[in-house]
């Protein structure tokens, strides 16, 4: 029996336990210079608003209080 025909038979296709054949390791193409690079890796504060008509400008202050928001770390998968 040759290889192709007990590759054939094999049926992996149907096998959800595949996942990839033959397949080159998953990467980004891009890089950058150290120098160049910021990491965004971190907690970040989190809070959610109904409506954008919510958000004042002293929301967007540098030294505002935000410690009643949410923390959630980066990078993450969060659901609302």
């Amino acid at each position: 029996m040759s290889v192709v025909s007990e590759l054939s038979e094999l049926k992996l296709w149907a096998d959800p336990t595949v996942v990839q054949i033959n397949r080159l390791a998953m990467r980004s193409p891009f890089t950058s210079q150290a120098s160049q690079r910021v990491s965004l890796n971190g907690d970040w504060r989190f809070s959610r608003f109904a409506h954008p008509t919510q958000i004042e400008l002293e929301h967007l202050a540098e030294n505002f209080d935000e410690s009643d928001w949410f923390k959630i770390p980066v990078p993450s998968n969060w659901t609302l």
